[in-house]
């Protein structure tokens, strides 16, 4: 019977996870992200999301837009979201 070591089986099961991200990353290289926010302009949301925005846009070297679709509850913001391309670059906050 084989016997694996914990880091070993902890980089069996990374490796494949590092592979399909990095082909992913390759697919979502143009154009902006967009992050959704379903609260109103100047809130505390707002203003995390604008902050997040911005690290983000730097570590990837890309645009990020925060779009704010406060109405419904959250529902025009899940709305805008489910109806968006389907390319992972919009995301809900």
């Amino acid at each position: 019977m084989l016997r694996f070591s914990a880091p070993i089986i902890t980089a069996l099961a990374v490796v494949p996870c590092l592979v399909s991200s990095l082909s992913a990353a390759e697919e979502l290289a143009s154009g902006p992200i967009t992050l959704i926010v379903s609260s109103s302009a100047g809130g505390i949301t707002d203003t995390t999301s604008r902050l997040y925005a911005d690290v983000l846009g730097r570590n990837l070297g890309r645009s990020v837009v925060v779009e704010n679709r406060p109405a419904g509850g959250g529902g025009a913001a899940a709305m805008g979201v489910k109806n968006a391309a389907p390319d992972g670059r919009t995301l809900l906050v």
